[in-house]
């Protein structure tokens, strides 16, 4: 989906201002997430439909000690977390982050 350049410019700016305001975080996935949520995708998805953006996900809450998450994804229920938002066909997740 293309929304166009000023569009795009006014979200940009929008994201700076939650940033500078400390109210969002960026985490980028470094090669060492990476790695480890191949390792995460590989070992559990023999008998899981977990995406590999759920175990990049995974990855980055368990480096943080994030336990208790907003999501509608049951995959993080298998993963050992707790979503506060009921399941959801939809598959959107959001991490819940204490400010």
């Amino acid at each position: 989906m293309n929304v166009g350049y000023q569009q795009t410019i006014r979200f940009k700016s929008k994201i700076d201002v939650l940033i500078a305001g400390n109210v969002l975080n960026i985490f980028w996935v470094t090669n060492d997430i990476y790695d480890r949520a191949w390792q995460t995708f590989r070992k559990f998805n023999v008998d899981k439909q977990w995406s590999f953006t759920d175990c990049t996900s995974y990855t980055f809450m368990k480096d943080a000690a994030i336990t208790d998450i907003f999501a509608f994804d049951h995959h993080f229920e298998q993963m050992g977390l707790k979503t506060l938002a009921g399941p959801c066909k939809m598959g959107f997740s959001f991490v819940k982050i204490k400010i």
